[in-house]
């Protein structure tokens, strides 16, 4: 047997409890809006799992649990009893009011989730304005890749961007051989960028499908008005045992990291499936690294594993996804994200093309990782 829901009618009420009634179902809509704004910020409802669980809490709050009956001769029954009629009623407001409580559930999902999409208006002192570019690669038309890449940037750059990246492949995508589509790492999209950089201090990162005699690599292009900074080899290619993109056949590994200053902080570099190595990561961070540039060619890269790797090595990180699809037609569905050095997610997009920017501080980090016991813990001897 269970309680009803609905308490039995009862006279009508004076205007002071009505205005009890309201006042309660304010406080209760704002402590909901306050609560969804707190978990948004710190990336917990953020899409694409927001709206599920926006839903559920407003299923909650439409449909509240019923209680079983507690039984006359259990122990302790008569505050049983008034304890039920007490969650009862605070459903009842909830219910009654859910209007006010939607709405500013609903308010303030919109104005924290317009927080991380939202660009920075003035820098703070010493920081570095990042930009993550998520871009619908065409699969094997460079010459409108490098073409919308190009708008892109300018847009960045116009927005005073310091470093802007893209992601792994720019200018091919994945397709079944991308080696006849190869460019040389001073080739026309390099120039491009240098071109489009005149006059500013910014960096580009591109992913470059890269020729260097009768090598091909997958790259991570760093370019500035002066021509290329740094270029790294990706060192771990994907391979699967049905050989779906096995990269080993077309692509030569590289065999270092790669490292470049920026106003005096060193940055590093990595491509997809190299994430999947927390080593190497781990690596950047006994480097002197601050920030770590992640290019990637599939989506989803934007929760937990890119959280925990900033968390557990205090490394500000910028990552980088495909919004398009591959030659197959296989979706990517983006991802894009920049994250401070507690695995905060400070802006992200998903499933379209866009530029993500923010102010980031890669001063703190060094005071911050001697801080962090996932860092000051490891013994390297140990592992070796």
């Amino acid at each position: 047997m269970f309680w009803p829901r609905a308490e039995p009618s009862s006279p009508a009420r004076r205007p002071g409890e009505q205005l009890k009634d309201v006042t309660l179902g304010v406080l209760l809509g704002g402590f909901i809006a306050a609560l969804a704004y707190f978990f948004i910020q710190f990336g917990e409802l953020t899409p694409p799992t927001g709206i599920p669980r926006v839903s559920r809490l407003l299923g909650y709050l439409q449909h509240p649990c019923t209680i079983k009956q507690p039984r006359a001769t259990s122990y302790n029954s008569q505050k049983m009893i008034r304890r039920t009629f007490k969650l009862n009623r605070i459903y009842r407001y909830m219910s009654q009011y859910l209007t006010t409580t939607s709405c500013s559930l609903l308010l303030a999902t919109a104005f924290a989730a317009g927080g991380k999409d939202s660009e920075p208006t003035q820098a703070p002192p010493n920081s570095v304005r990042v930009a993550v570019v998520q871009q619908a690669a065409n699969p094997g038309n460079p010459e409108a890749n490098r073409s919308k890449a190009l708008r892109f940037a300018a847009e960045a750059v116009a927005k005073g961007a310091d470093i802007i990246l893209f992601h792994e492949a720019l200018l091919v995508g994945y397709i079944a051989d991308p080696r006849p589509l190869a460019e040389a790492l001073n080739g026309a999209t390099t120039r491009a960028f240098q071109d489009l950089l005149q006059g500013h201090k910014s960096l580009i990162i591109y992913g470059l499908t890269e020729r260097e005699g009768d090598k091909y690599y997958i790259s991570a292009t760093v370019v500035s008005a002066a021509g290329v900074v740094t270029n790294y080899h990706k060192t771990h290619l994907w391979w699967d045992a049905t050989g779906s993109r096995h990269e080993p056949t077309f692509y030569a590994a590289g065999d270092r990291l790669a490292t470049f200053e920026f106003q005096g902080h060193r940055c590093g570099l990595m491509i997809c499936y190299d994430g999947d190595f927390p080593e190497m990561t781990r690596a950047y961070a006994n480097a002197g690294c601050s920030v770590l540039f992640w290019l990637n060619q599939r989506g989803s890269r934007g929760h937990a594993e890119v959280k925990d790797l900033a968390a557990r090595n205090s490394m500000i990180m910028a990552t980088s996804c495909n919004s398009g699809t591959n030659e197959t037609g296989h979706a990517c569905p983006g991802g894009s994200n920049i994250t401070d050095v507690y695995g905060n997610l400070l802006a992200e997009i998903w499933d379209r093309e866009g530029v993500i920017i923010r102010d980031v501080l890669p001063g703190d980090v060094p005071r911050l990782r001697e801080k962090n016991p996932w860092y000051r813990g490891q013994r390297p001897e140990l592992y070796r």
